[in-house]
């Protein structure tokens, strides 16, 4: 496993300390270098396109989306005779206005998804709590037979759902008069790469967080083969938030929850086939050896060890096993009992004292050899 940093020529994601214009200007980067981004001044350009302007106001990010050769939109407004109009340009207008604030976060990362078409582009969705739409198409439109007497003109619909038409009205102009809907989705274009790429993905849910409050941070790990192997939620450079590991194939492995540098829950674990062993905090937690075999298990309640735990050898037999009772101070739980221990082959072994909290455990090596004797008290380890 191995941290891999990614340096594009538009930016580099590494680095702490950036100002909000610098991260404003890496989303905006990465954004146009993943996505179905073409100039403002394609109305020439043959065949429908679209283009995608970004900007951040105070706070707020506006997300403009033009979806040009969109001709038969505006054909026959203003009372045009369709057989004698030629439509010059038109477009479909999206614009999306949403407070940075408002980004819905799930597990701490963003809350978004991505849909790939089957065009050559997908659409990624940013999930907020609250944001708006204006929706209207625009262009210019004249008579065959008149090429100078060319109208700008625009349509959109009105709270009320009648349809408007205005012409000899700017852009500017379109915008102040069209509605605006509540929306709780953000929808962007990008290219397919994108949707292949972790660390398109991973890159874009950091900076976000990075806007949302400069000290927190996401760190993630790939496999050589460029696979997210882990991630782990930061503030000030420590551990603090959810930090997740992952199969080969992208499905999570092992959740956890640190504050300040310190684990303090397990919180979901699945199997490779999908099996999930530990939700929200309660079930069984379990290790494994690099060959794949189960070494440890253990009962988990909130997140803390409670109940049985057993750890076993490579051959599969029990090495001991105990039981454990719950605290809310400590991960680990408290040890209670001592319920067996064996030797490799499976005989018995003098295995302590402990019981109800107090008493004591024998530990050996390896080779079965006794190394120490720990002795308890209410569950903790005093000597």
């Amino acid at each position: 496993m191995k941290i891999i940093v990614v340096v594009s020529l538009l930016f580099s994601f590494v680095g702490f300390g950036q100002t909000k214009p610098e991260m404003e200007q890496q989303i905006k980067d990465l954004l146009y270098e993943y996505g179905t981004f073409i100039p403002q001044d394609a109305d020439n350009a043959s065949g429908p396109q679209k283009s995608c302007n970004i900007s951040f106001k105070e706070g707020s990010i506006e997300v403009l989306l033009r979806h040009y050769g969109d001709m038969q939109a505006i054909k026959s407004i203003g009372g045009a005779d369709p057989s004698n109009a030629i439509v010059a340009h038109a477009s479909t207008i999206n614009k999306y206005t949403f407070n940075v604030a408002d980004l819905k976060l799930k597990n701490g990362s963003l809350d978004y998804h991505i849909l790939q078409h089957g065009t050559g582009e997908a659409t990624l969705y940013l999930n907020v709590h609250g944001g708006t739409l204006q929706s209207f198409t625009i262009g210019e439109i004249h008579n065959k037979n008149n090429l100078n007497n060319k109208i700008n003109t625009y349509r959109y619909f009105n709270e009320s759902g009648a349809r408007i038409t205005k012409l000899n009205e700017s852009f500017d102009q379109a915008l102040a008069s069209v509605p605006k809907t509540d929306v709780k989705l953000i929808r962007i274009p990008i290219s397919d790469k994108a949707t292949n790429s972790d660390w398109f993905k991973n890159t874009l849910n950091a900076l976000f967080i990075k806007y949302f409050d400069p000290g927190k941070d996401i760190v993630f790990e790939y496999d050589s083969n460029g696979r997210t192997t882990s991630e782990t939620h930061m503030v000030d450079g420590v551990k603090n938030g959810h930090s997740t590991n992952y199969y080969e194939n992208g499905n999570p492995k092992l959740v956890e929850i640190w504050k300040n540098g310190k684990r303090i829950t397990f919180k979901d674990q699945f199997l490779e086939d999908g099996t999930q062993t530990l939700k929200d905090g309660y079930g069984v937690y379990m290790t494994f050896n690099n060959a794949g075999n189960k070494n440890f298990e253990a009962q988990y309640y909130a997140g803390r060890r409670a109940g049985k735990a057993t750890w076993y050898y490579d051959n599969g037999q029990i090495s001991e096993s105990a039981v454990y009772r719950f605290t809310k101070d400590d991960i680990s739980g408290l040890r209670w009992e001592i319920v067996s221990s064996f030797h490799k082959d499976g005989t018995p072994r003098e295995k302590g004292t402990l019981k109800e909290g107090n008493g004591t455990w024998i530990i050996y090596d390896d080779a079965g050899k006794l190394v120490e004797v720990l002795e308890f008290q209410n569950g903790m380890r005093i000597k």
